[in-house]
């Protein structure tokens, strides 16, 4: 019915008029109001961009890595002085982990020689490039709990002593104990280093399937599932890092 008395006196309300003073106080109210929601406006958009540059990537690990060339290094050098360890390089799959992309390159691995050890390592795994101890996984701990316990470490040198080296049927790795205190890469002042989330510290050189099965090798070998020959001590270098979700 509203709408109806408006529609039939319409030409009455428009031509309606008001003063000048009133006209001028409500073109102030209203600029009063557009200025408002201009400023509201404006600080939607700081905080949008705030908030996206804010944003912080999603750490997927805290690694300590360690040359790749170092790790096949030890290995190599160990076993022309172990015969048990000897035995096991001569094999796959550890065998390629010691060799160089260019010894892999120019050979034709079929004709290596089969393993004949009690520990079958199969031959459908991957040799891990990436080296590394983890000391923090994201489906262990929070982002927050990362970034308080390690960031102070980020670029740090942590020299490790390698122990053993642990064989079984789905990994292979190798035994690391770490030190207890390192230098911040911040101001050089020697601190705890906060411990590894996996009570096993190793870093994984081969695997079939994910690399997590490593964690299991001390129970394997308690089992008599895996083999573990002992290092002589030999010393390996790692810098800590942020490993971030691609």
């Amino acid at each position: 019915r509203l709408r109806k008395s408006i529609k039939l006196h319409r030409d009455f309300l428009q031509s309606l008029t008001v003063s000048e003073s009133i006209s001028q106080h409500s073109l102030v109210e209203q600029l009063k109001v557009l200025s408002s929601s201009l400023d509201n406006v404006d600080c939607r958009h700081s905080n949008s961009a705030t908030s996206t540059s804010s944003k912080k990537k999603h750490i997927k690990l805290v690694a300590i890595d360690v040359q790749l060339c170092d790790v096949q290094n030890l290995l190599i050098a160990r076993g022309k002085e172990d015969p048990t360890l000897a035995k096991y390089l001569e094999n796959d799959p550890i065998s390629m982990f010691t060799k160089t992309e260019k010894d892999r390159d120019g050979e034709n691995t079929s004709e290596v020689t089969p393993s004949n050890n009690d520990i079958k390592t199969g031959e459908d795994g991957q040799c891990i490039t990436k080296t590394h101890v983890t000391m923090a996984h994201s489906s262990q701990c929070t982002q927050v709990y990362m970034l308080e316990k390690f960031k102070d470490f980020v670029g740090a040198s942590v020299p490790m002593e390698a122990l053993s080296i642990l064989i079984g049927k789905d990994s292979i790795a190798v035994e690391v104990r770490l030190p207890d205190v390192v230098s911040c890469e911040t101001n050089l002042e020697k601190r705890k280093l906060p411990p590894s989330k996996n009570e096993f510290q190793h870093i994984t050189i081969w695997c079939r399937g994910k690399a997590v099965a490593s964690n299991q090798l001390p129970l394997e070998v308690e089992r008599g599932e895996a083999v573990k020959v002992l290092l002589a001590k030999e010393t390996l270098n790692g810098i800590l890092k942020f490993w971030y979700d691609d």
